[in-house]
């Protein structure tokens, strides 16, 4: 089934210099348990692509759909829980809650569809532990390495069993042995929980773990592999 899918997206900005065109008609389609790459260099477009898939940005023209439904068709609510349900997102930067603990960043998105209380802990305390950060589930962010708190983004995204992760330079802001070590935990952990994976970089190396890479250039995307 066709999770996620774009038939001739188009995004543009206004400005007083006139119309900018970053998406000029892209195709995509987000399969399950498909694991694909979007590589191109900074500034074109990728983060842009990335927000309209996760259904944070609508596009300019085009059609987009989940499960086959168009997205114009659907209210912000309905949106809301389509992101809150079905699509984790990581980003470069972990935006995890300073004041939060490891285990706290993780029942947040819990509760907010209706999961509290002792069952949570325990999801929240099995995923971490998966990820091989159980024992700093009680460490504020702070306390964590960039390594663990890119770790603890990637639980909190997969938290809710999404059927789909969209990644946006994740390994942006690692070296390159946490790079590595965060893609293969990401593997990993797709192999045993079957969801899609939508991965923007402008790494190769970090791209050539998909099982798709496409490349953003001209606006458009172009198969590589």
């Amino acid at each position: 089934m066709n999770l996620i899918e774009g038939k001739n997206l188009w995004k543009w900005y206004l400005s007083p210099e006139g119309r900018l065109d970053v998406l000029r008609g892209v195709d995509i389609v987000v399969g399950e348990n498909d694991f694909i790459a979007i590589v191109g260099a900074s500034g074109v477009g990728k983060s842009t692509l990335l927000h309209i898939l996760g259904f944070l940005d609508p596009p300019s023209d085009g059609e987009l759909f989940f499960a086959g439904k168009p997205a114009k068709d659907l209210s912000p609510d309905a949106l809301a829980e389509i992101r809150a349900k079905n699509i984790g997102f990581v980003f470069q930067f972990h935006h995890l809650l300073p004041e939060f603990t490891a285990l706290e960043n993780l029942l947040i998105p819990q509760m907010i569809v209706g999961r509290n209380g002792a069952e949570a802990k325990k999801k929240a305390r099995q995923l971490l532990d998966s990820l091989g950060i159980g024992e700093r589930a009680d460490h504020l962010p702070a306390q964590l390495s960039g390594g663990e708190q890119q770790r603890v983004a990637l639980a909190r995204a997969l938290i809710n069993d999404p059927a789909v992760l969209i990644a946006d330079e994740p390994t942006g802001n690692l070296d390159d042995d946490n790079s590595h070590k965060f893609m293969q935990i990401l593997a990993e952990i797709r192999a045993r929980r079957n969801f899609a994976v939508v991965l923007a970089t402008h790494n190769m190396e970090i791209a050539d773990y998909a099982e798709k890479i496409f490349r953003l250039r001209g606006g458009k995307l172009h198969p590589i592999k």
